[in-house]
Order: structure tokens, then sequence, then C-alpha cells
């Protein structure tokens, strides 16, 4: 079995939203970046599973609805393997960015 060597300056694992967000981000600083997917970027993995909304807790409809419900429901379907500070960052802002 033959190998080919690749150089690079960054390597992301994954072609989800998150990596290739990372891709393009590290190739607007202008290092080399290779980006590896199981499958068809943006198409695999977490990503379309996500769906294609965006959730805010607002409480419109139910005032329980709220940012710690957000993070709790967010850690748990997630197994507990998400980082909990980034998390909360993202549940504690998620409504004001969407504005």
């Amino acid at each position: 079995m033959e190998y080919e060597k690749i150089r690079t300056d960054v390597l992301i694992i994954g072609g989800g939203g998150a990596g290739v967000r990372a891709a393009i981000e590290a190739d607007n600083l202008g290092v080399s970046v290779t980006l590896l997917s199981k499958g068809i970027i943006s198409r695999c993995g977490l990503t379309p599973m996500a769906g294609y909304s965006y959730q805010a807790a607002f409480g419109h409809s139910n005032p329980a609805d709220n940012p710690q419900v957000h993070f709790e429901d967010t850690v748990r379907e997630g197994r507990r393997l998400g980082d909990e500070n980034l998390i909360q960052c993202l549940t504690e802002e998620a409504m004001e960015r969407a504005l």
C-alpha cells in the first residue's frame, strides 16, 4: 500500500459545519489547511441532524423555555460530551445574536 505525505499547517478532522468554518477561518489567516471528512463536506456527521434552524430560548410560548433549560437540554442531548463553558455561552447569547 502506498501512502502520500501531505504537509499542512492546520489539519481539521471533520467536515461538518464546525470543521468547515474552522477551515475557512484558518485559510483567511493565510495558513495551509487540510480538511479530512468521512463523507460529503457539510452533509455527513452531526451537522445535518441538527436541522436547518436556529435555536434560542425566547420563551414566547412557554416562560419555562429559558437559557438554563436550553443549556441543560443541549448538555443532555449531547451526552455530556460538549464543552459546558461553550454551551453556556451559546445558550446565554443565542437570543441576543438572533436579533
